[in-house]
């Protein structure tokens, strides 16, 4: 696909995103203490079903399984030694699965889960060290856009955007968590976090994801929309976990998460997928909701 795909679908219109992927892989059986990345290689037909399952809901791009498929996060199972082909073969993956669409495959990255947000400068270099080692081999596989997703520092995802800048042909979309006091959760106010990490070159759209549900991420999105001229990302939990029964459990149902997805759009949203608990049921709801007032903002325009 053309690497300016995401910008010219950005340019015509709504972009919808897939659901989790840990989810629905506990829910097929996968351990929590698995690491959910290797699996790219002992379970590629099950990470390959659930991509066909988000791609039949409708969605117009899929995330690579490789969220903590960086070397610092993979050494804790033991296979950083793996870190190149766990991301070569989970864009091959998704590429099968896209096969038969116009569906966009995103790189996924995630933090590497360090405590400190102020590194010292030898592990800051460690740091971009690792992103770059991640980015590289998602490029080399030949992703669409990456999708860094899911940072707690502003400072961290900054290092990550500048690893990914190493492939200027490759856009970027930047995202960061938020509590619910609208902050990221080393307290900077996400208006002036989402402002930052929206004009670091590369980034063609930045918002939020994950922590918090579509209520919260709606008051959210009302704080970030007017401090970019970017596009901006939505992609909420289906509410907060909780325990029932010894299974943890999302408790927004796809038709609630549809409502708001309307309310993302109408407040100017322009990527809209699901987070931790959403599936691909909540993604069709979301397709059914969005696409019509898509449709009627293009056809007025």
């Amino acid at each position: 696909m053309s690497k300016d795909l995401l910008v010219k679908k950005l340019a015509q219109g709504i972009v919808i995103g897939d659901g989790a992927m840990g989810t629905q892989l506990y829910q097929h059986g996968a351990f929590l203490n698995t690491c959910f990345d290797e699996l790219n290689l002992t379970r590629p037909d099950l990470i390959e079903q659930i991509h066909a399952d988000y791609i039949k809901a409708g969605c117009d791009f899929i995330e690579t399984n490789t969220f903590g498929a960086n070397p610092v996060k993979l050494a804790r199972f033991g296979l950083a030694e793996k870190c190149a082909a766990i991301n070569t073969e989970a864009v091959h993956i998704a590429r099968r699965a896209a096969e038969h669409s116009d569906v966009m495959v995103a790189g996924a990255v995630g933090p590497l889960g360090l405590d400190n947000p102020l590194p010292s400068a030898e592990q800051a270099e460690q740091s971009l060290a690792a992103f770059i080692f991640q980015c590289d081999a998602l490029a080399a596989a030949k992703v669409d856009f990456f999708l860094l997703e899911t940072f707690t520092d502003v400072a961290e995802l900054l290092t990550a955007i500048e690893a990914a800048g190493r492939h200027p042909a490759i856009p970027i979309v930047a995202q960061l968590t938020c509590t619910e006091q609208f902050e990221t959760p080393f307290g900077a106010p996400i208006d002036q976090a989402v402002a930052q990490i929206a004009a670091c070159q590369g980034v063609v759209a930045a918002g939020l994801n994950c922590s918090i549900g579509p209520s919260d991420m709606l008051e959210a999105l009302k704080r970030i929309v007017g401090v970019t001229d970017k596009p901006v990302a939505i992609q909420p939990n289906a509410g907060l976990p909780r325990r029932v029964e010894g299974r943890t459990l999302y408790m927004c149902t796809p038709e609630y998460m549809a409502e708001y997805a309307k309310r993302f759009f109408e407040h100017g949203a322009r990527i809209i997928g699901g987070c931790c608990g959403t599936t691909p049921d909540h993604i069709r709801h979301i397709v059914r909701a969005v696409r019509p007032l898509d449709r009627a903002v293009s056809t007025k325009a």
